[in-house]
């Protein structure tokens, strides 16, 4: 005796076992039409944007988690820096997950040709590092103030 699917999950099925669009791969995991030269330099760039958003954001929380030691022994200006130090870390890590989506929109394109040196690619990463390093002065002004 054949079993009879219920209609939802049958279409649930055909969905899942239809064939990818034309020009994706089957996964899912891979842009079309990647050399392995363009490849490796979005998977760099994503690598070393990862890697500043979770040191700015361990900074930013190391920093805040001894907020109190630091605030008591110092005057009006490194808290002052401290602050400008924390809002940076902030920006960075804002502009480095615009750097992942744009990276992400760029790939997810078929229209446009893959670079990392596009526009918009360029503006949020360099912003990402000014105010990451930004941030590294501020803490170090802060530490000779304190």
């Amino acid at each position: 005796m054949d079993q009879v699917l219920p209609r939802p999950l049958s279409i649930l099925l055909t969905m899942t076992a239809a064939t990818p669009p034309a020009g994706c791969s089957a996964t899912g995991s891979e842009p079309p039409n990647l050399d392995e030269r363009t490849k490796k330099s979005f998977d760099f760039l994503q690598d070393a944007t990862k890697q500043l958003i979770t040191l700015a954001t361990a900074i930013l929380t190391f920093t805040i988690t001894f907020l109190k030691d630091l605030a008591d022994t110092a005057g009006h200006n490194p808290r002052t820096l401290m602050t400008g130090c924390w809002i940076l870390l902030v920006l960075s890590t804002i502009f480095g997950l615009l750097v992942l989506l744009n990276l992400t929109g760029v790939l997810a394109q078929p229209s446009l040709e893959p670079k990392i040196y596009r526009g918009s690619i360029r503006l949020f990463s360099t912003a990402q590092l000014a105010a990451f390093a930004l941030a590294l002065l501020f803490a170090l002004a802060f530490a000779l103030a304190w």
